[in-house]
């Protein structure tokens, strides 16, 4: 039992240790310095009417601070989930 766990361990770590070796080399797809993201959990009582004014304004916001060039919304970020 022992060394069917030590197998599937070791098996497992080098399947990670790859993935994230590949997830390092790989193109994004765009220019990640400088790039900020984060998450916004809304309340569920908040209705679309409501959710679409408040992000208008915190879009608003962010595109007012110095050194910001472009904002965006999204659902999921890149490599969220996966």
């Amino acid at each position: 039992v022992e060394t069917a766990l030590a197998v599937v361990l070791a098996v497992g770590s080098g399947l990670l240790a790859h993935d994230l070796v590949r997830v390092t080399r790989d193109d994004p797809g765009f220019r990640p310095e400088g790039l900020m993201a984060m998450t916004l959990n809304l309340e569920p009582r908040y209705g679309r009417d409501e959710w679409v004014p408040m992000w208008e304004r915190i879009m608003d916001n962010a595109r007012s601070l110095p050194g910001v060039s472009s904002v965006a919304v999204a659902t999921q970020a890149p490599w969220d989930g996966t």
